[in-house]
């Protein structure tokens, strides 16, 4: 009887110890699972995380005219506060980068930098040249201008010839993107002006700089399904607007948003505009 009482003793805990094993793995197997399925998730989740970076607007950097109008203080920022903002910038860790820089890293095929920022600079004014440039050299910032073609080498004490554009060229720090021959308001247009207008500017950026132009800049914010058409069969693959708002790779690639910089604008307010919201 008690030889029978052993054997059942010892089977009860043999019984129990392949129980406990078997509960032991299936939880192991369960938290491995589980863990992974996190991982994949979490992955997925940042693979799709909308890449927000503001496109700031500028026009003239100089110094204002004695009783300057409302609309050139507006387009205008003095030289000293250009200098105050791009120093904010460097000192809290903005990487100024073009335009082609976003779309590699909205594409997946480059490293998005530490708190990317991009600066645009509409119509090729010289101020841009004489005052900014030394500026953006300084803090070695990369940066884009948007040129009215027709303009170049023409109305040069307004704006920047030839010569002054190829200087910021040989800097690598510049793209340089297009912003129509005549300055147009393409959202008034039909499809041949629309061509001619950004096809056209194209191919001048091409021979004064023998760049090939990616990223166009809608005059007066005017676009259309027409211009849009013109810009994809130009070879454009961005296009900035009016827009207020931080640009997005969930966005149009042609109706990117904007932040405009006036130049009445203090550093505080200057601070606040580029601040995510």
């Amino acid at each position: 009887m008690k030889k029978i009482f052993i054997i059942a003793i010892t089977f009860t805990v043999i019984f129990f110890a392949l129980v406990i094993k078997n509960a032991h793995s299936k939880i192991n197997s369960s938290s491995t699972t589980f863990s992974y399925f996190s991982m994949d998730q979490i992955s997925k989740k940042n693979s799709n995380a909308e890449i927000e970076v503001p496109i700031l607007v500028y026009h003239d950097v100089a110094p204002w005219p004695i009783q300057a109008f409302n609309l050139t203080e507006s387009l205008t920022i003095k030289p000293g506060d250009f200098e105050k903002q791009m120093k904010y910038l460097y000192d809290h860790g903005f990487t100024p980068i073009t335009l082609q820089e976003l779309k590699a890293i909205w594409d997946g095929v480059k490293e998005p930098p530490k708190k990317p920022i991009v600066l645009t600079f509409d119509d090729g004014d010289k101020g841009v040249f004489k005052y900014a440039f030394p500026i953006l050299k300084k803090y070695k910032f990369h940066f884009v201008i948007f040129l009215i073609t027709k303009y170049t080498n023409y109305h040069t004490n307004f704006y920047m010839n030839k010569d002054e554009i190829l200087e910021m060229v040989r800097s690598n720090l510049v793209e340089v993107g297009s912003h129509t021959r005549d300055h147009v308001n393409l959202k008034k247009v039909d499809y041949k002006k629309a061509y001619f207008e950004i096809c056209s500017s194209k191919s001048d950026i091409k021979k004064y700089v023998g760049l090939n132009a990616t990223s166009f800049c809608y005059p007066f914010g005017g676009y259309s399904e027409t211009a849009i058409k013109a810009l994809k069969y130009c070879g454009f693959t961005l296009a900035t607007t009016e827009n207020y708002g931080f640009a997005s790779d969930k966005q149009n690639p042609f109706l990117l948003k904007r932040i405009r910089i006036d130049g009445r604008d203090s550093l505080g307010i200057f601070i606040e505009k580029i601040s995510k919201f």
